[in-house]
């Protein structure tokens, strides 16, 4: 395992993902028992900008929409164990034509700034259909979830597996429930920072480049790890991880089923700031209204287009 600890963030495209989802699979069954998945997304943009001012019910269903109209970029699964350490991350890179696919500008932008590559997603991205197989017959049900505003990331996981949205934010949270028992969202420790900012204040120490998916779904688990730790769950070291690992399954699993927090409707938050724009997971609109304001007055996507 030496040679994959130097490697933890692997870049997978279509010309190399039946060699990494082998050892995505393996990563998971290594993890065992009580191993928690992070994830985290990159899209092109978001089709009504402030739906997040709105009842939760109608943030959801313009989510749904941007979810269901604009493919997905990058998705980034980080897979922890029990014991508290991240066993890897995969950066499972789609297939996205810049010519053909619906988009904003803005978010465009800023990705290209981060250092997507477009003209390689166009030529060696991933079919959406074959990834969603191998996830869905992949042993992703049994783990639990962790989030960072993930509303919209699993969205498009669920899609991806051959889902349809829901048409109402209750039946998709029951939806949820079926396709990612255990979802813990981080926001509900830690509602105020950008991921970057949360990072360094709980000394996270970043793998990769910041808003690529892989690297932003290492630091959700990892901000995880800190979050649960501090509830009162006793994680091993890595040192005694063998010895323990029983131990520590049993205690994480207890708190995975019932004290961390879940995902609640009330609580989906709205405003987290990722890709320059506002992503996905509803803030309270009393707690945070003024920083969600300013944070709209000062991102402005483009327009949507579709060029011809």
């Amino acid at each position: 395992m030496q040679g994959h600890s130097q490697h933890l963030i692997r870049e997978v495209w279509a010309g190399n993902l039946q060699r990494e989802f082998i050892n995505f699979n393996h990563t998971l069954r290594l993890a065992g028992p009580g191993a928690v998945v992070a994830i985290d997304t990159e899209f092109p943009g978001v089709l009504q900008e402030n739906a997040w001012k709105e009842s939760d019910e109608t943030y959801y269903l313009a989510m749904k929409e941007s979810v269901e109209l604009l493919p997905v970029i990058q998705i980034g699964l980080a897979i922890g164990s029990a014991y508290g350490k991240c066993l890897g991350a995969w950066n499972f890179n789609m297939k996205y034509d810049l010519e053909k696919d619906l988009h904003t500008d803005a978010a465009i932008r800023f990705l290209k700034a981060v250092g997507v590559d477009f003209e390689r997603h166009k030529a060696e991205g991933l079919e959406g259909k074959l990834l969603g197989a191998l996830l869905k017959g992949s042993d992703l049900s049994s783990c639990s979830w962790a989030t960072v505003s993930g509303m919209t990331d699993l969205a498009y996981l669920v899609q991806l597996m051959d889902a349809d949205l829901p048409d109402t934010l209750g039946d998709f949270e029951a939806l949820l429930e079926t396709a990612c028992a255990g979802r813990y969202e981080v926001r509900d420790w830690l509602p105020l920072g950008s991921l970057e900012s949360l990072a360094k204040t709980h000394g996270v120490i970043r793998r990769g480049r910041a808003h690529t998916a892989a690297s932003d779904a290492k630091v959700t688990l990892e901000l995880y790890f800190k979050c649960s730790d501090s509830e009162g769950d006793t994680v091993a070291s890595t040192d005694d991880a063998d010895s323990n690992a029983s131990m520590v399954t049993s205690q994480r699993g207890d708190q995975l089923n019932s004290s961390a927090p879940r995902f609640r409707s009330s609580t989906w938050g709205r405003g987290h700031l990722v890709q320059g724009h506002l992503k996905g997971h509803l803030w309270g609109r009393a707690r945070l209204a003024a920083e969600a304001e300013a944070m709209s007055r000062s991102l402005r996507c483009g327009s949507l287009v579709r060029l011809i």
